[in-house]
């Protein structure tokens, strides 16, 4: 994103987003303005996994698909010192099969979003 655009153009650019990757923090925000079915994927440190519980959340709310990248270790014990290398394989692996389903996804949204209105 260009800071230096106007909101409008920020997020009209978001919106033509089919697949966003991000690690995760602030940044993950400008998927507000995505649209139904985008995904959302974020990579996490090691052992940050906990760290997700919002962005999955938000991804509900705004009917994106959320998948998740983080390394080894599942525990909560998060490290976020030095640098997380990324398997890129795995990463794209993940993204072909979300893309594939995005159309089966976004078709699903109003059953989804009745479901949170229940829920809540």
């Amino acid at each position: 994103f260009n800071f230096n655009d106007d909101l409008y153009e920020s997020a009209r650019m978001a919106r033509s987003i089919r697949v966003f990757i991000e690690v995760h923090g602030v940044g993950l925000s400008n998927t507000v303005f995505m649209r139904p079915g985008a995904i959302l994927y974020e990579i996490t440190p090691p052992g940050c996994r906990i760290l997700t519980f919002f962005y999955r959340r938000w991804a509900e709310v705004f009917n994106l698909q959320h998948a998740l990248w983080s390394p080894g270790d599942t525990g909560d014990s998060c490290i976020h010192e030095g640098a997380t290398r990324v398997n890129v394989d795995e990463v794209v692996s993940d993204v072909i099969n979300l893309v594939k389903n995005e159309n089966r996804y976004r078709s699903g949204y109003l059953s989804r979003a009745l479901d949170l209105i229940v829920k809540e």
